[in-house]
């Protein structure tokens, strides 16, 4: 009998060592940050038209507003995880001496490239207000719908702020209409993170 509950006793010692460890009161690894509207918020002046057109000379007051990532990738490589992490970009570009403006949407990335310094792109659609019989003073866009494409190098200035130095063009591939000549800006923006 003695021997029957020595085993016993030794087979359910080896049941207990098999299972896993409780995790009863062990912390649980971090929840991803919520989704937010509003992650950033940047204003800028960019020169208008700046290669050419009857347009150029001009300058556009730039807002843009950004989410926070609609997805957050965790690859385990940064930069990876910034590519596949996009934000959602609303923009709009005002013209200051009544041009073309133009508001847009679409993808947006930045990747961290070394230190405080980063490299954004987007691209996504956009909606114009060209005129569209051009007396020389307006530049025909061929379509009030385009594509819009932007890159550009910044740098964060502390925890909230950003510098960034754009160049952004609008244009629709001759599959909106013709003419496509496109138009694009380049000048600065500043941007806070929320």
């Amino acid at each position: 009998m003695v021997a029957l509950l020595a085993a016993y006793g030794a087979a359910s010692g080896a049941a207990r060592a098999a299972d896993p460890p409780s995790t009863q009161g062990a912390p649980s690894p971090p929840a991803p940050p919520a989704f937010s509207w509003i992650d950033e918020v940047t204003v800028g002046v960019l020169d208008h038209d700046w290669m050419r057109s009857p347009e150029r000379g001009t300058l556009d007051g730039s807002f843009e507003l950004f989410t926070s990532p609609i997805y957050r990738a965790s690859t385990g490589v940064a930069v990876f995880d910034q590519l596949l992490s996009p934000r959602l970009n609303f923009g709009l570009a005002l013209n200051s001496a009544n041009k073309t403006s133009f508001a847009y949407v679409g993808p947006a990335w930045r990747v961290d490239l070394l230190g405080p310094i980063f490299v954004d792109g987007e691209f996504g659609m956009s909606a114009n207000d060209y005129h569209s019989e051009p007396d020389g003073r307006w530049l025909d866009l061929g379509s009030h719908v385009t594509f819009h494409e932007e890159i550009g190098l910044g740098a964060h200035l502390g925890d909230r702020i950003d510098v960034i130095a754009s160049l952004e063009h609008i244009s629709h591939a001759g599959l909106f209409g013709y003419p496509n000549p496109g138009l694009s800006d380049f000048g600065f923006r500043v941007g806070y993170r929320f």
